[in-house]
């Protein structure tokens, strides 16, 4: 019963803004665009490629931010995010660790020519440590 309330917490005060679209601030839809705008500053080159590639910076990490990362990270890493989630009563981690995540493979990323190798080497975040 315990974990039943803990999760009808989270979910109220989280997850259901990641599942509605809305231009609130911390809603899927202004959560992708702080990604896009993190990248655009911090990585204008990789964000130019994927224009280039037919592609975008949205394009390629919706999934990761609409779930939270919970398709995509190990569980120990996954709740190591969701305790920062929680300790800064934000859901604004996520779009940074997007980025990051990003960031860290730019060279890679430069070096695809199609969408599909931009998804392959996006694709592996089970070794991705976020701690």
């Amino acid at each position: 019963k315990e974990i039943y309330v803990i999760f009808r917490e989270m979910y109220a005060r989280y997850w259901c803004k990641l599942n509605t679209i809305t231009n609130g601030d911390e809603h899927l839809v202004n959560l992708c665009l702080q990604c896009q705008n993190i990248l655009q500053r911090t990585q204008p080159k990789v964000a130019y490629h994927f224009k280039s590639l037919g592609t975008g910076v949205i394009e390629q990490t919706i999934d990761w931010i609409r779930f939270a990362f919970a398709r995509h990270l190990q569980v120990d890493q996954l709740l190591l995010l969701w305790d920062r989630v929680i300790a800064f009563d934000s859901l604004l981690v996520l779009p940074i660790l997007a980025a990051a995540i990003i960031s860290f493979r730019s060279s890679s990323l430069l070096a695809t020519e199609t969408k599909a190798q931009v998804a392959e080497v996006l694709g592996e975040t089970a070794r991705l440590n976020v701690a």
